[in-house]
């Protein structure tokens, strides 16, 4: 019986649905909490997560039987979910835009990636950012 080994990361990068504060203080644990468990439920693994208002960036490890394209819409649509619920002020408002950054990260670069990732709120303050790992869109 053979076996496979795989070790896929992935840097993506998501904003809110035209770029809405939706993401404030108040409500980023329950967005991060959410995209966490949904992505647990599929077998995927967040190393890094953090963001703005209207943004969020994830380092994470997506199962080689899952699409990446497939993962971002069961972890936004189920964050939504959420959300919407659990949030009384942004029931009918919250949604995540409909296309995402992407990125395929490799041993060397991870580490670095997810330094980037955890100090989203530093970089965006002190405008120290990293322009090609804040694409959401091909615009």
């Amino acid at each position: 019986m053979s076996s496979s080994y795989t070790r896929f990361r992935y840097h993506l990068v998501f904003s809110t649905k035209s770029r809405q504060p939706y993401i404030t203080p108040d409500v980023e644990l329950l967005v991060y909490k959410a995209l966490h468990r949904r992505a647990e439920d599929v077998g995927a693994k967040i190393m890094a997560l953090n963001g703005i208002v209207d943004h969020v960036h994830l380092v994470v490890a997506i199962p080689p039987t899952l699409r990446v394209s497939d993962f971002v819409r069961e972890i936004k649509t189920s964050s939504t979910r959420s959300i919407r619920k659990i949030v009384p002020h942004l029931h009918l408002l919250f949604e995540w835009q409909n296309g995402y950054g992407g990125f395929t990260l490799d041993a060397d670069n991870l580490g670095g990636v997810i330094a980037y990732v955890n100090h989203q709120k530093e970089h965006h303050t002190q405008n120290t950012l990293i322009e090609k790992y804040e694409k959401t869109t091909d615009d």
